[in-house]
């Protein structure tokens, strides 16, 4: 197999996309900060509540007619890091068109021109990474879901877990609702100068878009 064939080229440059996120959030968690937390804040806030153990099938109904935000949330955005959905894509589209062409060569001596079979290897690595990405829902604690707004996370205590919190670069942490259920989420200082460590306990002041912004912790007697 000549990865470097033009026909393979759009496959062979995904799983290198693929390859490159990797090394760079290793790099981004070792300065403190993450990739992927940047990704997250720079999407929509997508509030869809949906049992990942259900069997649903269609796009969900998420009342307001926005397409895109419809198909993150089909695709499990927000249930899992957006990196991760991301990754899968990368992986599904790679690894099927590469299996696509590689499988025409070998039946008819001939692969599809690279603009066409990246068609079908999209629309198959669609599934694919929407059932990625309702797998790791299932397994990682972290996608705990429950139907609390997120309005009322403002007011209550929530711990750094990754990354350092600077203004306009927000950390992960994780805040417990009213019902004691585990939320992640990111958040960025409210005040200018000021950083948030991991480990570090917060009190979410404000909600602002998909990033919630903390003070420290005025009681730091009253822990999570």
């Amino acid at each position: 197999m000549d990865l470097l064939a033009p026909q393979l080229a759009p496959f062979t440059i995904a799983l290198g996309i693929l390859a490159l996120i990797a090394v760079a959030e290793v790099i981004s968690v070792l300065m403190g900060a993450g990739v992927s937390g940047l990704l997250d804040s720079a999407l929509p806030d997508i509030d869809v509540d949906m049992d990942v153990d259900a069997p649903d099938q269609g796009l969900p109904d998420i009342g307001g007619g926005n397409v895109i935000v419809a198909i993150l949330a089909w695709l499990s955005v927000g249930r899992v890091p957006t990196l991760i959905i991301l990754a899968a894509l990368l992986f599904g589209f790679g690894v099927i068109g590469l299996v696509l062409q590689n499988t025409l060569y070998g039946m008819f001596g001939l692969m599809m021109p690279p603009w066409l079979a990246i068609i079908p290897a999209f629309v198959l690595a669609l599934p694919v990474t929407r059932y990625i990405g309702l797998g790791l829902a299932r397994v990682m604690p972290k996608e705990e879901t429950s139907a609390v707004s997120t309005e009322t996370f403002v007011g209550r205590l929530a711990t750094i877990i990754r990354g350092i919190a600077r203004e306009g670069q927000p950390a992960e942490a994780k805040l417990k609702d009213s019902e004691g259920l585990t939320h992640y989420l990111l958040v960025a200082p409210l005040e200018s100068g000021t950083e948030f460590e991991p480990g570090q306990e917060v009190l979410i002041v404000q909600q602002n878009g998909a990033t919630f912004l903390a003070i420290t912790n005025p009681h730091p007697a009253a822990h999570i």
